[in-house]
């Protein structure tokens, strides 16, 4: 990573003179972006029992929740409509685990709402497809996302997964800019896939473990949390682009 930042910065310092005199799409950029999705586990996430629970609890599993980000990224022109990118952003993620609560009983589903945030760092490519004039173009990113985790575990105790330290994520967008007199706007519909699992399962329900490892008295699994975490996210980013 160190490396490639400096392999940035060198590019910036020193690209040839024809990019600094050609067209907007070969000149330096910054950035800003923000942007929304949906959060999805595609493996179910189940939880602990919970103090509220009257005759015993069945765990239900989680729902998609919602993720947000902002910040900032630099573009190096390498070649015509092509460009590398790298950058910082914030980013948070919701997601819903559910429980019911007395089994055997009235039963009652409760929903927890548990949040975690990383720092991002993208490496990726940005190639214009199409332009129309310099009035508006179409463009396509490709590349990874580098997740690095704030908080070191999961600020909720409640919780059964421990964040990892580090993760990795791919990351694929198509999208149309405007182009302005002084600035640029950029819409442009993503998807996310994680490539490592973002945190680990911190340990399964401890009653009845030592007798019956991994399993409850009617043969149910105890390890409520999957083996992997790999969310994925759909959404759209909305970009202001300045030439610099």
């Amino acid at each position: 990573m160190k490396n490639f930042l400096f392999f940035l910065f060198i590019l910036v310092l020193f690209r040839p003179s024809f990019a600094q005199e050609s067209s907007s799409d070969e000149a330096f950029k910054l950035v800003v972006i923000t942007s929304t999705s949906a959060f999805d586990l595609p493996s179910t996430f189940y939880s602990r029992q919970l103090d509220q629970c009257i005759e015993g609890c069945a765990t239900t599993g989680s729902s998609s929740g919602f993720s947000y980000g902002l910040g900032i990224e630099f573009r190096a022109p390498l070649f015509k409509r092509f460009s590398l990118i790298s950058g910082v952003s914030y980013n948070s993620n919701t997601y819903r685990e559910i429980y019911q609560v007395g089994e055997g009983g009235p039963t009652r589903t409760l929903h927890f709402d548990r949040n975690f945030s990383f720092i991002n760092i993208p490496i990726k490519a940005h190639l214009i497809l199409n332009d129309r004039a310099n009035t508006r173009s179409f463009f396509a990113e490709f590349g990874f996302i580098n997740h690095l985790n704030r908080a070191k575990t999961h600020p909720d105790p409640e919780s059964d997964i421990s964040l990892n330290n580090y993760a990795l994520s791919g990351t694929l967008s198509f999208g149309i800019a405007f182009h302005l007199e002084k600035v640029t706007w950029e819409f442009a519909p993503f998807y996310n896939m994680a490539l490592t699992s973002l945190a680990s399962d911190v340990h399964p329900y401890e009653q009845w473990h030592e007798d019956y490892p991994g399993l409850d008295a009617y043969g149910g699994n105890f390890d409520y949390s999957p083996s992997e975490f790999k969310p994925s996210n759909l959404g759209i980013n909305l970009n202001l682009v300045i030439n610099l």
